[in-house]
C-alpha cells in the first residue's frame, strides 16, 4: 500500500494502456499498523488482495481512463493485463522537508572506512541485522530499503543529495534490474534489520556513501506446494528474465464457473453482448464502457465488415 505526497487536491492515475485494479482506502486497516511502521509513514507491506473481510473502494482503469485519490488515502493497484500507467500529484504539493546532514558517528565511520578499506567499493556494517534474509539465495527479489546517499564535495564536507527516510523506502529489483551494478552484491549479503555504509570511490577521485538498511525482501515465487494459478503465472513469468532457452509458457486462464463481467471483474455477470454473445456484463453502463475496446474483436463485426466486401 502507498500514500504518496500528493497535492492539496489529490493524486492523479492516469491508465495510457492495459488495464489495472485500484483500491483505494482512507486509511489502513488495524491489521496493518504493525507492517506499517516496518516501511515508513507513506508505504506498507500489507496486502489489500489478501483481506478476505476488507470492505475498500475499487475500480478498473482502461486504457485512457483516470482515477482521482483524495489527499491522505492510501492506494494499491495490481494489472490486469500490460499496463502502462501515469501517476501525478494535483494542486501545490507539500514541500519536503530539508535533507539531514551528516551526522558525528556517520562521518566518523566514513572516514575510518575510507583511510583503511583499499577497495573502490567499501562496506562497514553500522547496525547488525538479526536473522538471516532469502536474497542471498532468491534469483530475483525485491529488496525494500532505507537509503541516504551523500556526495563528497571539492571543500572536503559531505552533503546529502536524497533521503528516503522522509517518505516511502526504495525498492531495488535484485535479478531483473541489470542498472545497480555492484549494489546488487552489497544488498544480496545483508541481513533483515542491517544497516551498512557503503562508499564508494570512483578512478577520477569522486567519492560517495550510501547509508544503507535493509527493511524487508518480497519474494515473487511461491513454495512449490502452492499450485493455484497466480503462483504458476509468477514462476513461468519469472524465467522470462533468464535464458531464452529457458522461458516457461505462461498458463493459460481456466475459465470461470460464473460469468465476470468483461468491464470491472465483477461475478454473476448476466448481460451479454447481443452481436456475439460472448462477452458478458455486469450493468449497462460497463457494457456501454467497455464497447470502445470490445468493438474491435466483436465477431458480428468483423461478420459485417467481411460480407461488405
Amino acid at each position: 500500500m502507498h500514500r504518496p505526497r500528493a497535492g492539496d487536491s489529490g493524486w492523479l492515475l492516469w491508465q495510457l494502456e492495459g488495464k489495472q485494479q485500484v483500491v483505494l482506502l482512507p486509511s489502513l486497516p488495524s491489521n496493518a499498523v504493525v507492517n506499517s511502521s516496518l516501511l515508513g509513514p507513506d508505504q506498507c507491506i500489507y496486502s489489500p488482495w489478501e483481506d478476505d473481510g476488507l470492505e475498500a473502494f475499487s475500480s478498473v482503469l482502461a486504457a485512457g481512463e483516470a482515477l482521482w485519490v483524495p489527499p491522505g488515502w492510501w492506494y494499491a493497484t495490481r494489472c490486469l493485463s500490460a499496463s502502462l500507467c501515469l501517476a501525478a500529484p494535483l494542486g501545490q504539493v507539500e514541500a519536503l522537508p530539508p535533507l539531514a546532514s551528516m551526522t558525528d558517528e556517520v562521518l566518523r565511520i566514513t572516514t575510518d572506512l575510507l583511510s583503511t578499506e583499499p577497495q573502490a567499493v567499501r562496506k562497514r556494517i553500522w547496525r547488525p541485522g538479526s536473522g538471516a534474509t532469502a536474497a542471498r539465495s532468491a534469483r530475483r527479489c525485491n529488496a525494500v530499503c532505507h537509503l541516504e546517499h551523500y556526495v563528497r564535495s571539492g571543500a572536503g564536507s559531505w552533503h546529502c543529495v536524497s533521503s528516503s527516510r522522509a517518505s516511502a523506502p526504495e525498492v531495488f529489483h535484485l535479478g531483473a534490474d541489470t542498472s545497480l551494478g555492484f549494489m546488487e552484491e552489497i544488498l544480496r549479503s545483508m541481513l533483515h534489520g542491517e544497516r551498512s555504509l557503503v562508499a564508494v570511490v570512483s578512478p577520477q577521485g569522486g567519492e560517495k556513501l550510501f547509508d544503507l538498511e535493509l527493511l524487508h525482501v518480497v519474494l515473487p515465487e511461491a513454495p512449490d506446494d502452492v499450485p493455484d494459478l497466480f503462483h504458476q503465472y509468477m514462476r513461468a513469468w519469472s524465467t522470462w528474465f533468464e535464458d531464452p532457452a529457458g522461458w516457461q509458457p505462461l498458463p493459460a486462464l481456466p475459465p470461470s464457473p460464473v460469468p465476470l463481467c468483461q468491464r470491472c471483474g465483477a461475478p454473476n455477470a448476466c448481460a451479454r453482448c447481443s452481436g456475439c454473445s460472448a462477452a458478458s456484463y455486469c450493468s449497462k453502463s460497463c457494457q456501454r464502457e467497455d464497447w470502445r475496446y470490445h468493438r474491435n474483436n466483436c465477431s458480428v463485426k468483423a461478420k459485417r465488415s467481411l460480407f461488405s466486401h
